[in-house]
């Protein structure tokens, strides 16, 4: 467990069901956070990632924590500085079909994607700014490494 997921899975922990256990953890926004973060007009920049994350069940938040649990993937909308403040949308693990990062680009700035992918069709872009790469990298690589991640 990297040492952002550990700060995560300290401050969730009473936010989670009984017993589950944060696996890996990424701070990422909603499509289209990046390009209102550089071109402003965030209504416009970020209609079609909030329409997304809301067709996943997931209440639309600037930023989020995205933890992957023994479970499920878990939402949580953050505070100001950064940190869990509220649990805002839950998918189960089995439901994701595909979990793939990708590579972004604005202003010359690269960020990464994640995409998820859920096995009824829905998807959903989220972007990670180039400080928690390695945070999106390692959610990806616990995703595939899980026994039921490739069986269903």
């Amino acid at each position: 467990m990297g040492e952002y997921t550990a700060k995560v899975a300290a401050h969730v922990a009473g936010m989670l069901e009984p017993g589950e256990v944060v696996l890996a953890a990424v701070a990422a926004a909603p499509r289209g956070a990046m390009r209102a973060l550089a071109y402003g007009n965030a209504r416009r920049n970020l209609a079609a990632g909030r329409a997304e994350v809301a067709a996943f069940g997931v209440r639309p938040a600037a930023q989020y924590v995205l933890a992957l649990t023994d479970r499920r993937f878990v939402w949580f909308r953050t505070t100001f500085t950064g940190r869990p403040r509220a649990l805002v949308g839950t998918v189960h693990r089995g439901e994701v079909d595909r979990l793939e990062l990708g590579v972004g680009r604005v202003l010359g700035q690269r960020y990464t994607e994640l995409r998820v992918s859920c096995r009824d069709g829905r998807r959903c872009l989220f972007e990670v700014a180039r400080l928690h790469g390695a945070d999106a990298d390692a959610i990806v690589a616990t995703f595939h490494g899980l026994p039921d991640a490739a069986a269903g």
